[in-house]
């Protein structure tokens, strides 16, 4: 069932606990579209958490983290998703520990079914699978997501001590730096295997559903 624009906000148990984020569960497929999603989200202040940016160590130790600290949890819906046991171990947690769900629909005219239809039964979805309505769908989800889990500092490299000249502009305000004096994210290559050796997460391959 797709989300009505005009319904009332999403509602949550977010208690301004600084640890908080808003937690994007994906399979591999999705990848591209959950990054463009978790992206959007950071540079207008939320606390992101997708593995891409956020796995260091034991990644099951790290998705139960992250779990544990989500006040809510993007699933990113397909058939593919649905079938994954690893984005099941996900949800499967988050429903035992109570969590909310916001369910995005990334596959078209697919229908939740199996554990998925019993996990989300009548809660509403957001319609993802058309690209020209990307902009759309993210206004609409952040004017529902209000200030949950808003950043309190913007989410970018330290500010340095020095300051930085950019065209005319002199200036120690990091947004107005050029692209290039801020760190990008590290790029994750895709692979099949979760985990390396010791249980640590590769540093060429991050997840794999």
């Amino acid at each position: 069932m797709e989300l009505d624009a005009t319904s009332d906000k999403f509602t949550n148990s977010f208690h301004d606990e600084d640890d908080k984020h808003i937690m994007i569960s994906y399979q591999w497929d999705n990848q591209p579209l959950a990054k463009k999603i978790a992206d959007y989200l950071k540079e207008r202040g939320f606390k992101v958490w997708i593995d891409l940016y956020e796995m260091k160590g034991y990644i099951m130790d790290d998705m139960a983290t992250a779990v544990e600290n989500a006040s809510y949890l993007i699933i990113c819906l397909s058939r593919r998703y649905k079938n994954s046991p690893n984005t099941r171990r996900e949800c499967d947690y988050a429903f035992q520990l109570g969590k909310d769900f916001i369910p995005l629909m990334m596959e078209e005219n697919y229908k939740p079914d199996g554990w998925l239809g019993i996990l989300l039964g009548t809660k509403l979805w957001t319609d993802f699978t058309d690209g020209n309505l990307f902009e759309h769908k993210m206004k609409d989800l952040c004017s529902r997501l209000g200030n949950v889990c808003k950043a309190v500092e913007p989410m970018i490299s330290p500010i340095r001590e020095s300051v930085v000249t950019a065209g005319n502009v002199t200036s120690a305000d990091p947004f107005l730096w050029p692209t290039s004096s801020i760190s990008a994210p590290p790029n994750s290559a895709p692979g099949c295997d979760r985990l390396g050796q010791n249980g640590t997460t590769p540093s060429n391959q991050i997840r794999s559903c």
